[in-house]
């Protein structure tokens, strides 16, 4: 029901009036039918048009089955006030996908040496971040991780939603976020003892890599993910080839 939940907010959000727009970059996209051929190539499709008929203005989605079964499709628009086409090779941003950018840089900061998934949150951040956050002193890195912190994720809180919903300037940087709807909140566990999905786990960790390396977590991302690993259509926040906002 949670999930069913966050999407028709993402729904809502996506096709609701707004001033501003996101401009996604895109390339020619010149293996976007080498999936037509695929076994399943017309179920997929339509299943992606059905939803796009529902109301969601576009998706792109990679199916992928063991090694030899790949297929790659796209339904709706990039961009609704021009009804650009969206087609797989748009650039647009992953939302917690980037966990998964961002355990991969925790697990080479370890590997280097600079990082302890021992360590408590409270060992790497100071007083003025420690003390606000529920169980600093006791949850781990490896617990923000595995979402084991029993830190309270700010999205199942009604409040967040409701100002998420009603106010299209929300200020949703880290920062901000922690501090109205996370900071002296009451812990949902000892940490360790059960799992809860929760999004400040990582953004608490963001923080722990700004103190940790000199340049901060995005140009270690930007160096160490996306430079070394040749990922040149991946970009993060401090790029120049990020997502704008345009009226």
């Amino acid at each position: 029901m949670r999930k069913l939940t966050l999407l028709l907010l993402l729904i809502t959000l996506l096709i609701s009036c707004k001033p501003e727009s996101i401009t996604f970059p895109t390339s020619e996209c010149f293996w976007r039918d080498l999936y037509s051929e695929h076994p399943k190539n017309t179920q997929y499709q339509d299943l992606l048009d059905e939803y796009v008929n529902l109301g969601i203005p576009g998706i792109n989605i990679l199916i992928s089955k063991g090694d030899d079964e790949l297929w790659i499709g796209s339904s709706g628009v990039s961009r609704i006030e021009t009804g650009e086409e969206l087609v797989p090779c748009h650039t647009m941003p992953v939302g917690s996908v980037s966990k998964f950018f961002c355990g991969a840089a925790a697990m080479l900061m370890y590997e280097d040496g600079i990082l302890d998934l021992d360590k408590t949150i409270a060992s790497y951040l100071g007083d003025e971040w420690s003390e606000p956050i529920p169980n600093a002193k006791t949850a781990a890195v490896g617990h923000l991780l595995s979402h084991t912190s029993g830190i309270p994720n700010y999205t199942d809180q009604p409040a967040f939603m409701l100002d998420l919903l009603n106010n299209k300037d929300m200020n949703l940087l880290r920062e901000s976020v922690l501090e109205n709807y996370v900071f002296n909140k009451r812990p949902l566990f000892t940490p360790g003892e059960e799992y809860s999905y929760s999004n400040p786990n990582y953004e608490i960790m963001t923080l722990i890599m700004d103190e940790i390396y000199p340049n901060g977590h995005a140009d270690f991302y930007s160096y160490r993910l996306f430079t070394r690993l040749g990922l040149e259509k991946s970009y993060y926040k401090n790029e120049t080839d990020y997502f704008t906002l345009s009226s």
